[in-house]
């Protein structure tokens, strides 16, 4: 398959001779290069928590959690930790 998009406009994953590849999307490579940012993070897990249903006070004490997290864990050991997990 090649050339498609999700409903968002992302790209797909293409499979192609057992390769892995992705179709070149401005807009997600303009979000991209934007510099990191702890609170934007922070929105996102509390946007996404919010829409689960989740208490007001299971989502302070994720972000409480949170906030340890960033000052003691580096960015490739979140990536990797990300990476190893199966969500």
């Amino acid at each position: 398959m090649t050339g498609q998009e999700n409903e968002r406009g992302a790209p797909l994953y293409l499979y192609e001779k057992g390769e892995r590849s992705m179709n070149y999307d401005p807009e997600l490579a303009a979000l991209l290069s934007q510099p990191w940012s702890e609170g934007a993070c922070r929105g996102y897990v509390i946007s996404a928590m919010e829409r689960c249903g989740f208490k007001p006070a299971d989502i302070q004490q994720v972000m409480m959690e949170l906030h340890e997290i960033f000052d003691y864990t580096t960015l490739e050991e979140a990536r990797a930790y990300y990476e190893r997990s199966p969500y």
